[in-house]
Order: structure tokens, then C-alpha cells, then sequence
């Protein structure tokens, strides 16, 4: 099982959902854009998930990382390999961003998603792998072609390290056979996945500085009627 949607949700909870691709990352490139079949919810409210597709993929991904790395600062910005697919992630103004692509296959395809961080409704229990440290936003929820993915993201009063090691020492204790790199880890038990991405933060914190604080995005991957979290 790949992560192909280590699809971080589209999450559009206080506003009308917006066109995900920006009129300057795609203008003169050829691809089409559309919406991703399949049930997705948070505590129960349904969202999308928008795609694009077609050999101009590619330049769509790379305009859009450039963008990111001019707003957020190149190292605000993590690109991950999966298998086929490329996946690019930012915390940026209180959200969680996360674009995937793939140049295998007949066509070129290419995942946008985006979620709050710290204003989601309550929603079913948290993963039980989740560390204490980090105070752990409403996890986001959906089933698409036969998996479920979820996505929980986090505060955390620690530096990165520290909330890194919480997690492979939680996800050890589980059962769970983990990766571990300088800013995430990866982890697997019974055909589930799970990936950590922890970031230095770049947001005050009820006016301290943002400094010792770190976001923390736990996306997981397991078939439709495994064990729960």
C-alpha cells in the first residue's frame, strides 16, 4: 500500500471552499483541474480534495514550491519521496500545506490539500500513539479508493527533537517498526503507515515567542475496516 494521498486534507471549515491553484501557478500550462471522488469528513462535515492532472504537472508543482519558499522561507519548506510521488509540505499562517505529485503512469497527477491547525471542531479520539507534549487539533478524516487516511497536527511546548523522540518512543511502545530522519519519521505496523513531520514554528504564542514551540503534522494510512487509532 502506497502513501498516494498522504493526502493532507482540504480542509474548508469556516468559509466557502476557494480554488485550491493560484491563476499564477497555472496560467499557460496545460492541465486540468477537478475534484477528487470519494468520502472525506471532519466530525462529520464532508470537504474535497482537489486535483490536477496532465503533462505540465511538473511546472504546476515547482511554481507552487517556489511560492511557498518566497513566503515561508526555503527552509519552511519539506519535499518528501514516497515511492512514485513527490510530496511537498509547509505550516504557513495557521495551516498545514501539502502538495503531491507523480510523473509515473499515463498521466502526470498532482494533489493539493490544506487544513486548519488550530480551529477544527471537536472529532472522534486521537490516535493513541499521539504524545502529550503537543496539544493535538481534531484529527481529519477520509476514506478514498479502499483506505483511510487520517491527519492529526499539533502545538507543542518543545523543540523539535524532543517531540520527535516523544513520537518514536510512543510508536515503539505500540508495536510499530519506525525511521527516523533529522525532521520526521516514518512507521509501519499491519499494513498501516504512518509519517511525522515536525517544524520549527513560526507563530507568537498568546504573545511569547514562538521559539522552543514546534507544529507537528501525523498523517496515517491503514485499509478501510483495519483497527482503529
Amino acid at each position: 500500500m502506497s502513501l498516494k494521498p498522504c493526502l493532507v486534507f482540504l480542509v474548508a471549515l469556516h468559509a466557502p471552499p476557494a480554488r485550491p491553484f493560484e491563476t499564477r501557478w497555472t496560467a499557460g500550462l496545460q492541465v486540468q483541474c477537478e475534484e477528487v471522488s470519494g468520502r472525506t469528513s471532519v466530525g462529520g462535515m464532508s470537504f474535497v480534495i482537489e486535483r490536477a492532472s496532465g503533462r505540465d504537472v511538473p511546472l504546476l508543482a515547482q511554481r507552487i514550491l517556489d511560492d511557498w519558499r518566497r513566503e515561508s522561507g526555503v527552509e519552511r519548506v519539506r519535499v518528501l519521496n514516497h515511492g512514485d510521488w513527490s510530496v511537498g509540505t509547509r505550516i504557513h499562517d495557521g495551516r498545514s500545506q501539502v502538495t503531491q505529485w507523480r510523473i509515473s503512469g499515463d498521466t502526470p497527477e498532482l494533489l493539493w490539500s490544506e487544513a486548519e491547525l488550530y480551529h477544527q471542531p471537536l472529532a472522534p479520539k486521537q490516535p493513541r500513539y499521539l504524545t502529550p507534549l503537543c496539544s493535538w487539533a481534531a484529527p481529519v478524516r477520509g476514506t478514498v479508493a479502499g483506505n483511510i487516511y487520517s491527519q492529526s497536527t499539533g502545538r507543542c511546548a518543545e523543540h523539535p527533537s524532543a517531540v520527535l523522540a516523544a513520537m518514536q518512543a510512543a510508536l515503539v511502545r505500540a508495536g510499530w517498526e519506525v525511521r527516523t530522519g533529522s525532521s520526521g519519521l516514518n512507521a509501519h505496523l499491519e499494513g498501516r503507515q504512518v509519517q511525522v513531520v515536525v517544524t520549527q514554528s513560526d507563530r507568537d504564542t498568546g504573545g511569547r515567542s514562538a521559539e522552543g514551540w514546534t507544529d507537528a503534522v501525523v498523517l496515517e494510512v491503514r485499509p478501510a475496516g483495519g483497527l482503529g487509532p
